[in-house]
């Protein structure tokens, strides 16, 4: 796994009580209990840790977390 899973992984334990056994690469942030608002906190959270910006207009409750991982690597 990568740095920024891990760190995004810790962050849904730590920040938003997802539960542990089910975080999965393909796990989406709805199936862990995130609603839009959580979301949002989620994105601004990681945005700060990982200083990159993440893209806010797509469906974001159904994306994967390896989805929200690839969304700050660089474009190219």
């Amino acid at each position: 796994m990568t740095e920024r899973y891990e760190q995004l992984t810790r962050t849904l334990v730590e920040k938003f009580s997802a539960d542990p056994d089910q975080i999965t690469p393909d796990a989406t942030l709805a199936e862990l209990g995130l609603d839009s608002l959580a979301v949002a906190e989620l994105f601004m959270n990681l945005q700060d840790e990982w200083n990159v910006p993440l893209q806010d207009d797509i469906d974001s409750m159904e994306l994967t977390l390896d989805q929200v991982v690839k969304l700050a690597e660089p474009a190219g």
